[in-house]
């Protein structure tokens, strides 16, 4: 049997490892949340800048489109000239 003061030792060490456990739990959250909204942080970033090349594309090809019916016109422009000059 043990006694009364070997007792609340035991006690007040099983207690002071719950508390550890608990504060150690704590930490391995907070922890994790850290390491979650670094996650989202960069995710967001990464979404913000491919939003912006999505939409530096898009001015491209209608840059390209405008330049295309410019051409074409020009192209057109020619080949009456030519013709005319056939006939």
């Amino acid at each position: 049997m043990l006694s009364t003061d070997q007792e609340q030792k035991i006690a007040l060490w099983l207690n002071s490892l719950q508390l550890l456990t608990l504060v150690v739990g704590i930490f391995i959250v907070a922890v994790g949340i850290g390491r979650r909204d670094k996650a989202l942080d960069s995710a967001e970033t990464s979404i913000v800048e491919l939003r912006e090349i999505a939409a530096e594309m898009l001015r491209a090809q209608l840059d390209n489109v405008a330049t295309d019916k410019v051409q074409t016109q020009r192209l057109d422009d020619l080949q009456r000239r030519l013709d005319r000059l056939d006939n």
